[in-house]
């Protein structure tokens, strides 16, 4: 690996972490930090590819679990944050299977984030319609988050890539 390289992840890598860290002391931004964080993934994946954005997600990641005081942002962060990476891969198939893995992915996900916080932060039972309720909101955040980063990729590809006179970061870095 390069040492631009290396760089670029790392700097990626602590910009998600203090994103995560600074979202999560107040405990209603977890998703809006876990979408931001999940911005150094894409911009990793789109500059350096999919094993370089994994390795980032991995370590910021795990070092959101040993440095946040809220674990619960760090844990949907290692279940959501993955996402713009794999919206990348799964988009390489045909629609409608790309749906289909959208969803099986995003209900998975809630399923096992649901099932975290009962078991490991427990603050009361919730019903089931409740659950139901997190599922289909959280299918419903899925869509909004597509679509976000959708137009993302589009405007930095088209618009913000050709204002930083940026042609090939693989040959810059």
């Amino acid at each position: 690996m390069k040492t631009k390289h290396l760089t670029f992840c790392a700097i990626m890598t602590a910009l998600g972490v203090v994103i995560l860290f600074l979202l999560s002391l107040a405990d209603v931004l977890s998703l809006t930090a876990i979408l931001l964080a999940s911005v150094c993934l894409f911009l990793t994946s789109e500059e350096l590819g999919t094993l370089k954005a994994l390795m980032v997600y991995i370590t910021t990641g795990a070092l959101a679990i040993l440095l946040l005081p809220g674990k619960l942002t760090a844990i949907e962060y290692l279940l959501f944050g993955f996402y713009p990476v794999l919206k990348r891969l799964i988009e390489k198939t045909p629609k409608a299977v790309s749906l289909v893995l959208k969803g099986i992915y995003i209900v998975g996900a809630t399923v096992a984030d649901m099932l975290i916080i009962k078991f490991f932060f427990p603050q009361g039972d919730e019903e089931l319609y409740i659950q139901i309720i997190a599922v289909v909101a959280s299918f419903l955040w899925l869509v909004l988050y597509d679509v976000c980063y959708t137009r993302l990729a589009r405007y930095y590809h088209f618009k913000l890539r050709t204002q930083l006179r940026i042609e090939d970061a693989k040959k810059l870095l």
